[in-house]
């Protein structure tokens, strides 16, 4: 039998062959003109190979022999699988098609096997990831800082298992700072960033002590380009941040972006500082300007950092980005309310607007009161 891939034949409901496919010829091993209004059962009753067709063309009349069956068949010393349809017809015919699942037979160990290994890989990577997951979770800061402040939420939903965005919190007597990074790309790429950056940020901060988050921001540029172009290649790698640093003594907070801007919420309504237009890391032919602005503050205001991820997520009716209007509209409709509550609302808000859509980022939202 040759390797066909389809054939098909209708039996009347008297056992009379209507119509069939020329592939079968080689089953029958006739010619068309002595199968074509032939008795079915006739061709068949001395052929073994092909009773399983003329015993369900006997229960298909009691109307039990629906379904499907696989056959085995030799030829020339080779086997063919072939697996049967049978269907009953309105007219009370036969109808039987047959796939050639040679093939996929005669693979299945070998695909097995292989389905195995990848599932054993598969899972020694989820494995590897999640553990990755549970280094990064703990290089984020204790929840203990943002009790200095009033009231403070975090809403940090990673894309994939492990993030390219994160948060930094340090305070020291009177001074917190507080900083949201972006790091290029997500997942695995976007986590290696952050925790490079996490550790120039100690250094800079924590063990150098610098505060003035301009400063900052140009000491992490150069210390960023340097990491990653150890040995003279040129990556495009870098980030978008910003950076608060509140003195709860004088009421004074100073902040500073890459590429980020802070949002404020206060008696007089909501604004937003926008930071600088250049991104951290490497960023070719321009000098990079970065600027400290200051703001006063008393008991109440509220200041949110987000990145990209909030609105840049597609969602709605017409499948559009939240965007930064719907955000600032967003946070100013629910300011009033106090922190747990509009975290609540805010995470509500942006899931129903996900909808069915893929996370497209990950994303990372942040708010904080005096």
């Amino acid at each position: 039998m040759p390797l066909i891939y389809y054939m098909y034949i209708r039996i009347s409901s008297n056992g009379i062959i209507k119509e069939f496919s020329s592939d079968l010829l080689s089953i029958f091993k006739k010619t068309r003109d002595k199968v074509l209004g032939k008795s079915f059962i006739k061709l068949v009753k001395n052929d073994t190979d092909k009773l399983i067709i003329g015993a369900r063309f006997l229960k298909i009349k009691t109307s039990y022999g629906q379904g499907e069956k696989v056959y085995k068949y030799i030829t020339n010393g080779v086997p063919v699988w072939i697996k049967w349809h049978f269907i009953r017809s309105e007219s009370n015919d036969l109808i039987v098609i047959g796939d050639n699942i040679t093939c996929k037979v005669k693979f299945k160990p070998i695909i097995e096997k292989q389905n195995k290994i990848l599932r054993q890989q598969n899972k020694n990577m989820m494995d590897s990831l999640c553990y990755a997951k549970h280094i990064q979770n703990a290089l984020l800061p204790s929840n203990k800082i943002m009790d200095a402040f009033g009231g403070s939420f975090i809403i940090y939903w990673p894309k994939d298992i492990v993030s390219g965005d994160f948060y930094w919190l340090h305070k020291l007597d009177n001074i917190i700072t507080t900083i949201s990074i972006d790091c290029t790309g997500h997942g695995v790429p976007g986590a290696l960033m952050t925790v490079l950056v996490n550790s120039l940020l100690n250094e800079i901060i924590k063990t150098n002590k610098v505060y003035h988050p301009h400063e900052i921001m140009e000491l992490l540029d150069f210390n960023l380009q340097n990491s990653l172009n150890a040995n003279k290649n040129k990556l495009n790698d870098g980030l978008d941040m910003s950076i608060c640093v509140l003195n709860l003594k004088t009421g004074v907070l100073k902040f500073s972006g890459a590429q980020q801007n802070l949002i404020v919420t206060n008696k007089d309504g909501i604004k937003k500082m926008k930071g600088g237009k250049f991104p951290i890391g490497y960023f070719p032919y321009k000098k990079k300007i970065m600027e400290t602005f200051e703001i006063e503050f008393v008991k109440g205001d509220r200041f949110y950092l987000n990145s990209d991820g909030v609105t840049d997520q597609f969602g709605g009716a017409k499948s559009k980005k939240f965007g930064s209007k719907k955000l600032l509209s967003l946070l100013e409709s629910t300011c009033h309310l106090d922190m747990k509550k509009q975290k609540e609302l805010l995470e509500e808000t942006l899931v129903k607007w996900k909808g069915e859509e893929e996370q497209v980022d990950d994303l990372l939202l942040m708010g904080f009161e005096y």
